[in-house]
């Protein structure tokens, strides 16, 4: 319906009429939608939604699903319209919704963001980190790293990582037997040493004892000659007793008495 009509005078011979319409047409602004444009559209919408119901009518960016794309992946899934995969080969399922990645890392073996790229030749374990050169074309399990086809020449054990002694005859290094040889010599030197330092602690413990037990013989001896020596000399001091001052003193008592 014309909001505004307008008409053209006609011309000189003839009647003629042109109707001309002005159309106005509304609507929400980027975004919204709804009666009032007072809803907004899903951000997970690629463009603009629909202005009365609000589905995305281009779609959904990856990791998104429904008709207004509000609704993440299923666990398990990821990508443009939920159609992809995750990988089996996640420590612990679900990957991301969006991009596949595997959150908790990848199990031994493989690699990658989303742990889709499996351990080249020669390589395994975590992150393919390990190399087994041991191995015979360097075929290995990509897991536990388990020679598939033996050892090379020259390595063993359980993965080949163990490298054996190779022993050249035209080497001037030493020999099995020379080996062998210093080894036992070695210790032998070891055992003679041990034996001299035990009887020089026998030989030096014994002389200790007999020169304690001599200190302890000659010891009183030594004590007596000196208290000897001291009972002569304290002995030849003490002044002697006078005789004759001592007879004259009894004789003069004497006289006196019986002169009386």
């Amino acid at each position: 319906m014309c909001r505004y009509i307008t008409y053209v005078p006609s011309p000189v011979n003839g009647i003629s009429e042109i109707e001309l319409c002005e159309i106005e047409i509304g609507g929400c602004p980027f975004g919204k939608y709804g009666n009032n444009c007072e809803f907004f559209c899903s951000t997970n919408c690629v463009g603009h939604c629909d202005l009365v119901t609000g589905n995305c009518s281009s779609g959904c960016f990856d990791g998104w699903t429904g008709n207004k794309c509000e609704q993440a992946c299923n666990p398990g899934y990821f990508g443009g319209q939920c159609f992809r995969n995750c990988s089996k080969s996640c420590i612990i399922p679900p990957c991301h919704h969006v991009t596949g990645e595997c959150k908790s890392g990848c199990l031994q073996g493989w690699k990658g963001f989303n742990c889709t790229e499996e351990c080249a030749s020669g390589y395994y374990g975590v992150d393919c980190d390990g190399f087994c050169k041991g191995c015979f074309n360097l075929s290995c399990d990509i897991s536990e790293g388990n020679c598939e086809f033996g050892c090379n020449e020259g390595f063993h054990g359980k993965n080949c990582e163990r490298q054996a002694v190779k022993i050249d005859s035209n080497d001037k290094g030493f020999s099995i037997p020379e080996l062998i040889g210093t080894f036992t010599g070695g210790v032998l030197l070891g055992f003679i040493l041990t034996v001299i330092i035990f009887k020089r602690k026998e030989i030096v413990s014994i002389r200790t004892d007999k020169k304690n037990a001599t200190v302890k013989i000659q010891g009183p001896d030594q004590q007596y000659d000196e208290l000897g020596m001291k009972n002569v000399s304290a002995y030849q001091n003490l002044p002697g007793p006078s005789t004759e001052n001592t007879y004259d003193e009894i004789n003069t008592a004497y006289i006196k008495t019986a002169l009386r």
